[in-house]
């Protein structure tokens, strides 16, 4: 019976013709194709990048500027703890207690379960009742309690040498942008969002000193996903109003309103879950039993469908490239099976998603048009404020966009590019500090001794990778932060990509 299984003899055809196709002509071409690939970028600029040391780290703890500023953040931190201590004898019961439960990573009470609820606060409050005013005040507060704990003792990073120096430099970047702004009222009302954006990385790049901690930080994270996920899957079941302004139907017939949960734009939510759908898959893979392995990955279709309903082509396409990245190293080897998967999905896919596809680059849709218009004005308008650039908020945009404009593309109230608008409101200095960071980030993540750690740091690391990847497509067709509430979560990506970065270091 076994003999004569038809499934034997498909399996036993199979191998015979996997064995032949492997001492092929064609094999053997296209094996030597791919060791000339290799060779020549063995030999490529790219290669040296990645081989060479890492020359900012290095300058960054051997300057004696940076020596300078972190014995004067040391004298402040061992002020603050002998005022503690003497706060300590004057109240010990309560003092102690407190700080007890702060610092005790299993207290309800303590740094990262506070910021946790915050987290998911920020993510799951409805956009018509947010007010970016709160994510400041939370920002704040997390602040004070994370000099506190720092005071308590807790060996919580406070020293400019162990945090990013690049990143140091784009803060004053921002600064700057206020000093050297055509609108300085709005620009210090945009730097605001930067300040609680910058703290809300520093609190958690700073505090997260191993996995428990960042796994902690990851599942509140996630938490904040889900339920926004759910709630975006009703609004695309339930239908959402049809918004002109985010639809060209003449080129989308039939497209449904475009769902967005919690935010106010569906391109704006649809870039929150491409910078934390990695980051879920590395927490589910993590799972200890295979069961709830299983029910866990399960779980990423909530986001995924969420992402679909959104109908933002740009997130689409990010995702599938942060897919891409984050199996290749995971497991390279699962590229061809997840690549069967999904074109298998395709006739599954509703009519309006397989349209909204077809129109990506599409010069007939409105709104890629608008872009390749709004990048030609700002193009022209960069010529005369590159170096400088003209300060921070739409404010400035305004002041000078609309004498440089094409005449159907004057009201536009930023590039729509990140990396453009980085350059149009803190210059050079901005664009070249920001785009270093990503670059010498992502190296630093790929350079990793992935093999040698454990396999819980390397899916973090996977999803570092991934999400980081992912995100700069978007960036690209997209100026991410014009929401701030999406600004926030993106340095709160960049807060847990610091610390899965600093783990790995500490081995």
């Amino acid at each position: 019976m076994i003999k004569e299984s038809v499934f034997v003899k498909f399996f036993i055809n199979l191998f015979l013709i996997l064995k032949t196709i492997r001492y092929s002509f064609i094999y053997r071409g296209l094996k030597k194709i791919k060791n000339t690939f290799f060779r020549l970028y063995s030999g490529s600029v790219i290669y040296r990048f990645f081989k060479n040391e890492d020359r900012i780290e290095k300058y960054s703890s051997n300057s004696e500027i940076i020596k300078f500023i972190d014995k004067i953040l040391a004298c402040i931190v061992e002020f603050l703890r002998k005022i503690y201590g003497c706060l300590r004898k004057l109240n010990r019961q309560s003092i102690n207690n407190l700080a007890y439960k702060l610092v005790n990573g299993n207290s309800r009470l303590c740094f990262h379960n506070i910021t946790g609820f915050f987290l998911v606060i920020m993510a799951i409050v409805p956009g018509d009742k947010w007010n970016n005013l709160y994510g400041l005040i939370m920002a704040m507060f997390l602040l004070f309690v994370y000099v506190l704990v720092i005071s308590s003792g807790k060996d919580y990073n406070y020293s400019i040498s162990k945090f990013d120096f690049i990143m140091v430099i784009y803060m004053l970047a921002t600064v700057l942008g206020v000093i050297i702004s055509y609108s300085v009222a709005d620009s210090i009302r945009v730097f605001m969002f930067f300040v609680t954006s910058f703290i809300l990385m520093i609190v958690i790049s700073g505090s997260v000193k191993d996995i428990k901690s960042l796994e902690k930080i990851v599942g509140f994270v996630i938490t904040g996903l889900v339920l926004t996920s759910l709630y975006c899957i009703y609004q695309g079941i339930k239908g959402v109003e049809i918004d002109l302004e985010l639809v060209d139907m003449a080129a989308n017939a039939g497209m449904p309103g475009r769902a967005y949960s919690t935010f106010e734009n569906p391109n704006n939510y649809a870039e929150y879950l491409v910078m934390f759908i990695p980051f879920m898959a590395a927490f589910m893979l993590n799972r200890k039993k295979n069961f709830s392995k299983v029910i866990g990955i399960s779980m990423i279709l909530i986001p995924f469908v969420a992402l679909l309903y959104t109908y933002s082509r740009s997130c689409w396409v990010s995702f599938a490239i942060s897919v891409v990245v984050f199996i290749a190293f995971y497991n390279y080897k699962l590229l061809p099976v997840m690549a069967i998967i999904g074109i298998m999905c395709i006739p599954f896919l509703p009519q309006t998603i397989i349209n909204r596809i077809f129109t990506i680059g599409s010069m007939k849709d409105t709104s890629n048009q608008y872009r390749i218009l709004i990048w030609d004005g700002v193009l022209k308008m960069l010529k005369n404020c590159w170096a400088t650039g003209i300060g921070l908020g739409p404010s400035a945009f305004s002041k000078l966009y609309p004498s440089f404009a094409h005449t159907n593309a004057v009201l536009a109230p930023h590039s729509h590019m990140l990396f453009m608008q980085i350059l149009v409101e803190t210059g050079i200095l901005g664009f070249l500090s920001f785009g270093i960071y990503w670059v010498v980030t992502l190296k630093r993540l790929i350079t990793a001794k992935i093999n040698s750690m454990s396999k819980e740091l390397k899916n973090y690391l996977c999803a570092s990778i991934s999400s980081l990847t992912g995100i700069i497509f978007v960036s690209g067709v997209e100026y991410i932060w014009f929401y701030p509430r999406v600004m926030f979560m993106f340095f709160i990506m960049i807060g847990i990509i610091m610390a899965t970065l600093n783990i790995a270091k500490r081995g």
